[in-house]
């Protein structure tokens, strides 16, 4: 009987390094799924409705086509359901694009395709049409990553930003804080134009129908006639202390506070610079607030 104690100790240990080699195989790929950090988790809220599934979904690099798990897939049927018991809300899409990512969809940008990729679920199961907006943003460090099958993905991409249907977070009074001119007239060249900024404190801007963002409007649309083609150019940026995300929430809802007074979609493109474009220290308090800002601007 004594031979046999060594072949079973013998068996034992490659059972072991056996399991621990397939183990480490499995763990080992999910966890470099999204270059080593795992594929990031998916959360949306609107007062107490608030839905969280294992991980989120992703579009592959330059496409529009969005991939999604099951369990994501029945985060998105809450949430339709969500927008169809409350119709007084409305749900903003804004999708991400890099400015290296080719467009070939028929939409001005790979992120207002994105956003319409997520959109067409969510009407499928269920959610109103008219529930739903759709905007894209052009935001320079946007992050991809490498996936189970090693393609360069984009993980989330779109983020869900709930409102009234009459955009109510976005106040016409009370004020914020404004500085600058766009001074636009019909001789004015692009190149001459100067940025309107709009500092912020938190996402929640607020805008204010004063005489100097109403003589803005007024500007911007008649530069807008002269110039057909032009477009206004709505630039989220952040502190060092703030997101992409915040950035991004800020522009866009600049933007859709021009679109709520009768700018069409096409005229108003948004884009997030996070912060990566500074114009002020962000050591300081008063410079994290000066860098805090949304700047509007003509694009020819």
């Amino acid at each position: 009987m004594r031979p046999s104690i060594p072949i079973l100790i013998l068996l034992s240990a490659l059972w072991i390094i056996g399991g621990t080699w397939f183990l480490s195989s499995s763990f080992c790929g999910a966890a470099g799924a999204a270059g080593g950090g795992g594929i990031p988790n998916f959360s949306v809220k609107d007062g107490n409705f608030s839905t969280k599934p294992v991980e989120t979904f992703s579009f592959n690099y330059s496409s529009d086509r969005v991939v999604f798990s099951d369990k994501t897939i029945e985060s998105m049927k809450t949430i339709a359901s969500h927008l169809k018991k409350n119709p007084e809300r409305l749900l903003t899409l804004s999708g991400v694009f890099a400015r290296s990512e080719k467009n070939e969809t028929a939409f001005d940008n790979l992120g207002i395709a994105r956003a319409k990729s997520i959109k067409s679920k969510l009407v499928k199961y269920g959610a109103p049409n008219e529930s739903i907006a759709t905007e894209g943003f052009l935001v320079d460090n946007t992050q991809f990553n490498k996936n189970r099958d090693d393609k360069t993905v984009l993980y989330g991409g779109v983020n869900f930003i709930f409102t009234g249907q009459e955009g109510s977070d976005i106040e016409v009074e009370g004020g914020s804080e404004s500085s600058g001119s766009l001074g636009l007239s019909s001789s004015t060249t692009s190149s001459a134009l100067a940025p309107y900024v709009i500092n912020y404190t938190s996402s929640n801007i607020k805008m204010a129908m004063t005489t100097e963002i109403s003589d803005l409007l007024a500007s911007l649309r008649a530069y807008l006639d002269d110039h057909p083609g032009s477009k206004v150019i709505v630039t989220g940026h952040t502190d060092s202390n703030g997101s992409n995300s915040d950035a991004l929430n800020a522009a866009s809802k600049v933007r859709r506070f021009l679109r709520n007074n009768d700018f069409a979609s096409k005229e108003v493109v948004a884009e997030s610079k996070g912060s990566s474009d500074p114009i002020a220290s962000n050591e300081t308090e008063e410079g994290r607030k000066m860098n805090k800002r949304v700047t509007i601007s003509i694009e020819k």
